[in-house]
C-alpha cells in the first residue's frame, strides 16, 4: 500500500500544529506556502496526488477544484478545529479513495469490480 499523504496549502496555524505532532502521524506531510508551487507539482507528476488529501482554506478551494478530484480536497472554513475530528475526517476520505481505486481491476477486455463482485466487458 502506498503511504498516505497530506498536502497543506497556506494554513500556517495548521502547519505549526502538524510539525509538533508529526512523529505521531502516519502521513507523509508536505507544506506549501504558494498555490502555484502545489499546482506545479501536480502538473509535473501525475502520481503526486495518489492516496492524498490537500488541506486548504476556503479561498484556495475553488481554484484547486479544477485541478483534481474534489474528494481529494479538504477545506477548513473556520478555526478552532479539533485535531482529532480533523484526522478522523481525513482518514475517512482516504479510505473512500482507496475503496474506489482498488475496486476495479482490468483483465484483458474485462473489468472486475471487486466491490460489486461483477465482471464487465469493456466496449
Amino acid at each position: 500500500m502506498h503511504s498516505q499523504k497530506l498536502h497543506i496549502l497556506n494554513i500556517p496555524e495548521l502547519d505549526k500544529i502538524i510539525i509538533e505532532i508529526r512523529d505521531y502521524l502516519n502521513y507523509e506531510i508536505n507544506n506549501f506556502t504558494e498555490k502555484k508551487e502545489l499546482i506545479k507539482k501536480i502538473d509535473e507528476d501525475s502520481k503526486f496526488l495518489e492516496n492524498s488529501i490537500i488541506i486548504v482554506n476556503q479561498k484556495d478551494f475553488f481554484s484547486l477544484k479544477n485541478k483534481t478530484n474534489e474528494k481529494q480536497i479538504y477545506c477548513i472554513t473556520k478555526f478552532p478545529i479539533k485535531i482529532s475530528n480533523l484526522f478522523d475526517q481525513l482518514n475517512a476520505r482516504l479510505i473512500q479513495q482507496n475503496y474506489s481505486v482498488q475496486s476495479n481491476i482490468n483483465i484483458n477486455k474485462y473489468i472486475l469490480d471487486i466491490n460489486s463482485r461483477m465482471l464487465k466487458k469493456i466496449r
